[in-house]
């Protein structure tokens, strides 16, 4: 909650002048990570989310934490930040995190450098990192972290 928080306040301009509304859901957790590059991470996405926003509908990005396979060897927990932007297409979702790529359509420039650096910082810091798009109806990125505090020690 505290990371999201300070990650939200640092684009708080971009946010407002843009119009678009951070949702602050279930964030009641604690992960060991790097905190300098996570907030990074988050936001990179918090500007992708105003980049890519659409003009119809009032602009959103929600922020949302669960705890996935509780009591198990795979317990994790799962950062979901969203937006209802204009999304990315299926056939360019798996491209998204691609050096050089920004899979959007709408001529928006971009270097598609964003996404790429985001992906590599999570690979660095051993955090799951997976993407789901609806074309039209937003973008998710979705970040992992292993609760398994033996994993970091290997």
């Amino acid at each position: 909650h505290k990371l999201i928080r300070a990650s939200i306040k640092e684009n708080a301009r971009l946010l407002i002048s843009a119009h678009v509304t951070p949702e602050l859901g279930n964030l009641d957790f604690t992960v060991f990570t790097d905190e300098k590059w996570l907030r990074f991470i988050v936001g990179q996405t918090i500007q992708n989310s105003i980049k890519y926003k659409r003009e119809d509908v009032p602009a959103r990005i929600r922020f949302s934490a669960q705890l996935l396979d509780s009591g198990t060897a795979n317990e994790r927990i799962e950062l979901a930040i969203a937006d209802n932007g204009i999304g990315v297409c299926e056939a360019d979702l798996s491209r998204v995190f691609n050096r050089g790529e920004n899979g959007r359509i709408d001529g928006k420039k971009s270097t598609g450098i964003g996404l790429y650096l985001v992906k590599r910082l999570c690979q660095k810091m051993d955090v799951g990192c997976r993407a789901e798009s609806c074309e039209g109806a937003g973008f998710s990125l979705f970040l992992t972290f292993s609760t398994n505090k033996f994993h970091y020690f290997e």
